[in-house]
């Protein structure tokens, strides 16, 4: 009788499932995996460890991003730049892992996004067309020609990829294909109006419309009904205001409908809070804001009210430029009511033509932030944001009798 030779017996490894892991791998991509998932990718890893070689591509910085993904909220601001909303109640290791992909402030590194998009963002998520614009979109020079046209200004400087990628809605000059255009920019999440290029191309021209209408409305005191023959769907009680007041808001309308056909299309409201309270839903009551004016957005419509009080108590106002001229919180010449009414067309065109994104503005108004200029060349409440910048350099552009360098390379840009 042979008797049975004692074996050292070797720990064996079973291959694990492959359609396990790759399911697996997609709860994870989905932001759903849980416990078992992450034991199954675990015992996955220990068996190519053994077998010395990768077998099911297991990503791990993958796995980990993949992981918080569902925690993080994805914006686009207003220079197409992609951040992530709650970067500061991310945990600190999430942020490491993230950190080859945004800054220190959450902000999407743009030589980084395209490789974050490809390798990290989730197929099924809907932000991958957010990236896309910002991909794209972002060092686009997007500018309106005298003549009309659109033109990405800077097109010959961009990178061969993009180029071959806009060829087919833009020349090799640059310029917008038109009948391409709308679909093109549409697919990005942006829009583009067309128009006739206004016949206004001067501050000198700008001044001579103003003056006349001035002097045509001079004539009369019906505001409501010459606003609404214009404008058949403004909604207004503009015959409530002062006179005085109620004849600088119609001769600023008249004349920016006419520098703009959009802001008659868009512009929708203009009288006071309390009516426009009656009528629209607001989200903000403007009967109780410290507000003396307010230029207030209901989807791509707007409209302008002003606080109660103010529409037939005209001392209040000119207290209040008077005192505001002195702390320099409006700029320099503009003391006087043209200055409120003017203030908030400036806004009404700011999203018209959503000036905020211009590069060229931004470009003057950053060089001010980078010296600490914005106060002593524009005014106070010219450091609030973009849209206060633009609004307080138009405003000085079109009232003041001698507009400063700022005020003058904004109001002609």
């Amino acid at each position: 009788m042979v008797n049975p030779v004692n074996k050292v017996l070797t720990p064996s490894f079973q291959a694990p499932n492959r359609r396990t892991i790759s399911s697996c791998k997609r709860f994870f991509e989905a932001g759903i995996a849980g416990q078992k998932c992450k034991q199954v990718l675990f015992q996955a890893q220990q068996y190519e460890k053994q077998i010395g070689r990768d077998v099911f591509g297991i990503d791990m910085e993958r796995i980990s991003i993949y992981s918080i993904l569902p925690r993080v909220h994805f914006g686009l601001n207003a220079e197409n730049m992609v951040y992530i909303k709650n970067w500061n109640t991310l945990l600190p290791q999430d942020k490491q892992l993230l950190s080859p992909f945004f800054d220190e402030q959450g902000l999407g590194k743009p030589k980084k996004s395209r490789e974050f998009i490809e390798s990290y963002l989730p197929k099924a998520r809907q932000e991958r067309r957010m990236f896309e614009t910002f991909n794209i979109v972002h060092g686009l020079n997007f500018e309106l020609t005298p003549e009309g046209y659109v033109l990405i200004n800077n097109f010959k400087e961009l990178d061969k990829n993009i180029q071959e990628l806009l060829k087919f809605y833009f020349t090799p000059e640059g310029y917008a294909k038109m009948y391409f255009q709308n679909g093109f920019l549409s697919r990005f999440g942006l829009t583009l109006k067309e128009h006739k290029p206004s016949k206004i191309k001067t501050r000198d021209d700008l001044l001579k419309v103003l003056h006349h209408y001035q002097v045509e409305l001079n004539k009369h005191n019906q505001f409501k009904t010459i606003l609404q023959k214009k404008n058949p769907s403004l909604k207004t009680d503009i015959d409530e205001f002062a006179p005085e007041l109620a004849r600088l808001f119609a001769d600023r309308y008249f004349t920016y409908t006419y520098l703009s056909s959009f802001l008659n299309d868009n512009i929708i409201f203009l009288g006071k809070n309390s009516y426009a309270e009656e009528i629209f839903k607001m989200d903000t009551n403007l009967e109780h804001t410290d507000a003396i004016t307010t230029t207030f957005y209901k989807g791509k419509k707007l409209g302008i009210s002003v606080e109660d009080s103010y529409t037939t108590d005209l001392s209040k106002s000119v207290n209040f430029l008077r005192h505001s001229s002195q702390f320099g919180w409006i700029p320099q010449g503009c003391d006087k009511l043209e200055y409120i009414v003017g203030h908030e067309f400036a806004h009404a065109m700011v999203q018209v033509y959503d000036l905020s994104r211009d590069p060229i503005i931004r470009r003057i108004e950053n060089d001010l932030i980078k010296h600490n200029k914005v106060a002593e060349e524009v005014s106070l409440s010219a450091k609030i944001n973009t849209k206060e910048f633009i609004a307080e350099c138009w405003t000085e552009y079109v009232n003041s009798d001698s507009p400063r360098e700022t005020a003058v390379a904004v109001g002609d840009r």
